[in-house]
This record gives structure tokens, sequence and C-alpha cells, in this order.
């Protein structure tokens, strides 16, 4: 953070930016949905996936943490607004796929989207967002690099037939 280092800085955290796509210090509910319960993998697996974290008032996150069970030791965060209080708005976030690997890859996807920040010593997500994936070959494949890393005949054959 460049900020830091203005001669004028004087000290303490402060965030720059006055609006971030960043929420923190929220109530998020995760939901986790597939299809089929097949653990077959093969070419034709669907490995597709979707993401969506949506923004959520007090009102539907309350009635979400009623119907879908996520429920941890901050579930219910209270503020006063107007007087009263009321349940901290946050986020829902939903990972749907076909099949156990499309909901891997989602929440694979999902964690490379959290991020920690060491300055306000919180954890970090989008506040919106929506990720619709899927592999582009139905193949994996495999790097052998030989010319950095020698490797016999013998393993070179024992890779090919591995796969």
């Amino acid at each position: 953070y460049l900020y830091m280092m203005n001669p004028d800085y004087e000290g303490e955290y402060k965030n720059p930016f006055s609006e971030t796509p960043f929420i923190n210090g929220k109530t998020v509910q995760v939901s986790i949905s597939v299809e089929s319960e097949d653990l077959t993998l093969d070419t034709e697996t669907d490995e597709s996936y979707s993401i969506s974290i949506q923004r959520m008032s007090a009102n539907e996150l309350s009635r979400n943490s009623q119907t879908d069970r996520c429920e941890g030791p901050k579930a219910t965060q209270r503020v006063k607004s107007k007087g009263k209080a009321e349940e901290a708005p946050g986020i829902h976030i939903t990972v749907s796929a076909k099949t156990y690997y499309g909901a891997r890859h989602g929440l694979e996807t999902l964690s490379q989207m959290i991020t920690y920040d060491d300055l306000s010593d919180t954890l970090q997500t989008y506040s919106t967002a929506f990720v619709d994936d899927e592999p582009s070959f139905k193949h994996r494949g495999l790097l052998l690099d030989t010319s950095r890393n020698f490797m016999s005949k013998k393993v070179i054959k024992k890779i090919i037939q591995g796969m």
C-alpha cells in the first residue's frame, strides 16, 4: 500500500477507499448443492459448477439461517439501527454442481476468492459475484518435463500405463 509511504501518513490503518467490492465482519452463509450422488469419474463426468455470491438483507439472512442450517459461533451479529437491535446484513454464497467433482472445483474457486487482510486482521470476500465454469476438455493432460528432470524409459512407461 503506497499511501502508507506518503510523508503525510499519520499512522494507524485507514482504508483510503471509500467503497470496496469486498465485505468483512458480516455474516456469511454458504450453501452447497449437488444434483447427483454418483461418484464415477470418467471422461463423461460433468464437472461444471456455478458460484453465486449475493448481498442479503437482515430479513433474508434470518430466513435463510432457519432453513439452511448454516450456523456458526457468530451466526447472528447484532447492530443498533433506529433504536432497535436487528441482525447485521451479510452475504449468501451458493455453490451448485451436477456432481461431487464439480462441487469440489467450485469450492476450490471459492477458496481463491477469499483473501486475508493482515492490516485489518480479517478474511475478505467479494460482496457480489457470479461464476459459471466447466472444464474446456473432457480429458486431463499430463506434462513430463524430461529436459530438466531426467526420467528413465521405464519410469515414463509406468506413467503412461497409469494414465
